[in-house]
């Protein structure tokens, strides 16, 4: 999830103040204290097509995380079968 965050142009979080961005909202906060003074909430700039282009990656690419984290909450998999579920 780190990774892909980290390399996505996808920063849903945009500074109230000034054109900063950034993918995370407490990555956002630290920036409004340190650059302007103050906590400030970052304003949500998402749209649907970088939403969708973000599910996409991320149930391509990290789907059990998606789904454990609730990030992905539709078509949930059909859970991997252990072991012990097997018996």
């Amino acid at each position: 999830m780190h990774v892909m965050a980290m390399h996505s142009s996808f920063r849903p979080y945009k500074c109230r103040s000034c054109d900063f961005q950034d993918y995370r909202k407490p990555g956002m906060r630290k920036h409004c204290i340190l650059t302007h003074g103050e906590d400030m909430d970052p304003v949500d700039i998402s749209n649907d097509v970088k939403r969708a282009e973000w599910d996409s990656v991320m149930r391509r690419c990290f789907p059990e995380f998606g789904y454990r984290t609730g990030f992905l909450i539709e078509s949930k998999p059909a859970p991997l079968l252990t072991p012990e579920a097997s018996s």
